[in-house]
């Protein structure tokens, strides 16, 4: 399966996609996936890396998922936990 990450700078409604990246994945046994974002396909974006992303500047994820051909949007969510993220970014 195809998951798109999209991270936006900005407020929701009118932010700019800042990183977009896509990971091709498989289900475990129990229906679950595991990526890591930044360790997918660059697909756009204004930076090419996530470690140029300000997290402290309010930045929103949203998630998508390919339904053949198109990809579908499964939500999107406020990074509340900025610090736990840019520490998991630098080790």
């Amino acid at each position: 399966m195809t998951i798109e990450f999209s991270i936006y700078q900005g407020d929701n409604d009118q932010a700019t996609p800042i990183y977009i990246e896509r990971h091709e994945t498989t289900t475990n046994s129990n229906g679950l996936i595991n990526v890591e974002i930044g360790r997918g396909t660059y697909v756009g974006g204004i930076y090419e890396r996530v470690n140029g992303i300000n997290w402290g500047d309010g930045p929103f994820l949203s998630v998508y998922r390919q339904i053949s051909p198109e990809l579908v949007l499964l939500g999107w969510l406020n990074h509340l936990s900025r610090r736990f993220l840019l520490r998991s970014l630098l080790v």
